[in-house]
């Protein structure tokens, strides 16, 4: 990475178990760069996928994780030790990149900032249910807004950074990485590393710019849109929240005076009370398992 190539992009996707969905993936890809001066190379981390995921495409390099599944941060990671380009980007395996995206990097390498997030509108797979609330539940499912309240404990406005649709500069990349805590791994559901990125690049004093224009959409699975899937989510927040910001007993009251809190806040929205309450449940859990506890990180 330290010789990294003008001109070039490097996209990093991490994989598993995916192979249809990340070819298409990787096909929306090209065809934004068929019209751009820039030129790409993708990089598809395959995480211990039952098959080995495999390729034609002839800039597509598969870096194949074989011993056990690690965090998406991990894997992140990984791929930006073998990015060549003077621009990192990443996507989802699930994710489908606007025809425009490629012209959005040609712009982001051309200007100041060092970080440039996007929008990720949704691409449902089946019509949400009837209790559906876009502006609740879309940053459950990482897509919509990219100013949001972050948490029931803060409710100012927020601003996230999907890892779904993230460019970096590789001079940042050699100061700053995913948060190898953080990441979501099988069933454990902790987020919040690209997120963490942007904010520790600004702390070093990089600069993190959010671009609507630069846009993808990502694939919302029947499963995602249950009741289950968004509480399960909302706690992770909640323990994603612990690692990143610690936790102590001023926390803990905090929490439960949040989960009281909500119920006459919102009692008209009967989702955002439970998701809320849910996220200060986790909260909550990680308090009491401790903060550098295995099973949290």
């Amino acid at each position: 990475m330290n010789n990294s190539e003008k001109g070039l992009v490097s996209v990093v996707i991490c994989t598993r178990n995916r192979e249809k969905s990340c070819k298409k993936a990787i096909r929306s890809v090209l065809r934004s760069f068929e019209t751009s001066n820039l030129s790409v190379e993708i990089i598809v981390v395959d995480d211990c996928s039952d098959k080995p995921f495999t390729c034609e495409y002839n800039p597509v390099k598969v870096l194949r994780v074989k011993e056990e599944p690690v965090t998406t941060s991990i894997a992140r990671n990984l791929g930006i030790q073998k990015a060549g380009g003077e621009i990192t980007a990443f996507i989802d395996d699930d994710v489908l990149v606007a025809p425009t995206w490629a012209s959005r990097l040609q712009k982001f390498s051309k200007g100041k900032t060092d970080i440039l997030g996007g929008s990720v509108k949704p691409l449902y797979l089946s019509d949400p249910p009837d209790w559906w609330k876009e502006e609740v539940c879309n940053r459950y499912i990482a897509v919509g807004n990219i100013r949001m309240a972050n948490s029931i404990s803060e409710e100012e406005e927020h601003t996230l950074f999907w890892s779904c649709n993230l460019a970096v500069k590789s001079y940042v990349l050699e100061e700053v990485g995913f948060d190898s805590r953080l990441g979501k791994k099988g069933s454990r559901g902790v987020t919040g590393e690209d997120t963490e990125l942007a904010r520790e690049a600004r702390e070093k004093g990089y600069d993190a710019e959010l671009d609507p224009a630069f846009l993808a959409y990502h694939k919302v699975y029947p499963y995602r849109l249950q009741l289950s899937y968004l509480m399960r989510r909302a706690f992770f927040q909640g323990i994603t929240d612990s690692l990143t910001k610690g936790n102590n007993l001023e926390t803990l009251i905090r929490q439960l005076f949040c989960i009281g809190n909500s119920a006459i806040t919102f009692p008209f929205s009967k989702l955002k009370n439970l998701l809320y309450t849910s996220t200060a449940i986790g909260r909550i859990y990680s308090f009491n398992k401790g903060k550098g506890d295995k099973d949290l990180s």
